[in-house]
């Protein structure tokens, strides 16, 4: 697991770290976007971080958004941006946002996205969804290298070898003494589905052998001529993987909250919604709710095996939480009871869907329900977007 921390030279006793909370309304995708407020002895600093920016629906809603998004946070940059997977409907936004950002004099400081081995890339690029996207996958280094200063692929973690790696984080202030107040971590979760039933079916239609296969898409021209002449067959391939319309299941998690070990040492209070309906009433205004949030992706949770991991990763970090992106849109394939475990009764579950590929589904609504939480929907109208504001105090 990765690590940022987040300082500041005071300790954000007397004055709070302000931090916004956004839910974007793009339909069938996802947008989500926070801005933190630090206070330091020489003044306020801001961080701004982007988790996913795209859409399956038409972009004009996710350019939409993008501009609403832009005046939120005012003449800035975005500090992080974290690509959670490589699908459309997750990064189809971020060449806008890189325009609308030039545009302003301003930029994507740092793009985090995970690690997708060659052989992965194939058969997410056979998918009938990212017919758009094939030319970005194979060339997606220098694709989002056009749009930050700096691009890091997250590699998937060892759950054998697992321990937190800090990276290079922020510390404001001019005093030398440095106080952690926030933390983004974050990990790609091991796949164990290496889809070979995918390269099953295509070498045996192309009459090689796997091995052959699984080499040759090594070579460009090759991978090339493979597109141009079998597109059919590799989307056919791709559909006959037990019906799944998304074989995706590589995907960077992400926690933004107060550091590990502040359990006992902050108060928060939450001040206003953008949206308020029956379940943001329940805790607006009041204080001490939980400010830590944690984004999904598509991570597939359904087996125990995979959400053991996640939980093994993230338990930690959910005692600062009650706020959750969920997997895959509310899909039911990648739904587990046990990703709730150990977040509060009443957390808010969000997700961006509009009813596209039956997202969400009612059984992953109805059991986030019957557990006590609420679900929030983000479609594509302005009206189901959703934030949150907290002031943070540490003692």
């Amino acid at each position: 697991m990765y690590s940022i921390d987040i300082k500041s030279d005071c300790g954000c006793w007397s004055s709070p770290i302000k931090l916004g909370r956004y839910y974007w309304a793009v339909g069938a995708g996802l947008f989500t976007s926070q801005q933190l407020h630090i206070p330091t002895t020489s003044g306020t600093q801001t961080v701004n971080m982007v988790y996913d920016c795209g859409t399956n629906s038409s972009q004009v809603f996710i350019e939409r958004e993008i501009d609403e998004y832009l005046l939120t946070i005012g003449n800035a940059d975005i500090d992080l941006l974290f690509i959670s997977h490589l699908d459309k409907d997750h990064i189809s936004g971020i060449s806008y946002l890189y325009k609308q950002l030039s545009n302003m004099g301003k930029e994507i400081k740092k793009i985090y996205y995970p690690f997708l081995e060659l052989s992965e890339l194939v058969y997410l690029a056979s998918s009938p969804r990212n017919q758009s996207i094939r030319s970005i996958l194979f060339s997606i280094d220098d694709y989002l290298n056009e749009y930050a200063n700096e691009v890091i692929a997250v590699p998937p973690e060892d759950m054998d070898r697992s321990r937190s790696t800090s990276l290079p984080g922020l510390s404001f202030g001019g005093n030398s003494a440095h106080f952690s107040v926030w933390n983004f971590s974050f990990s790609v979760l091991p796949s164990y589905d290496k889809r070979d039933g995918f390269y099953d079916d295509l070498s045996a239609s192309l009459s090689m052998s796997k091995i052959d296969l699984l080499s040759k898409i090594n070579d460009s021209h090759f991978r090339d001529k493979l597109f141009t002449n079998n597109l059919n067959l590799l989307k056919q391939c791709y559909r006959n993987q037990r019906g799944l319309r998304d074989l995706n299941n590589t995907s960077l998690c992400v926690y933004s909250g107060p550091p590990e070990n502040k359990s006992k040492n902050y108060k928060t209070f939450n001040s206003k919604h953008m949206s308020v309906n029956q379940a943001s009433k329940s805790r607006l205004a009041k204080w001490n709710p939980r400010p830590g949030w944690i984004g999904t992706g598509d991570a597939p949770l359904a087996s125990n095996r995979n959400v053991n991991d996640f939980n093994k990763l993230f338990d930690k970090f959910k005692i600062h939480c009650d706020s959750i992106t969920v997997p895959h849109h509310g899909s039911i394939k990648n739904w587990n009871n046990s990703i709730m475990t150990n977040f509060p009764i009443g957390s808010y579950c969000f997700a961006g869907a509009n009813g596209q590929y039956k997202h969400p589904s009612p059984f992953v609504v109805s059991q986030i329900n019957n557990l006590g939480h609420f679900f929030m929907n983000m479609t594509e109208f302005i009206n189901t977007r959703f934030s949150e504001s907290y002031s943070i105090y540490y003692r």
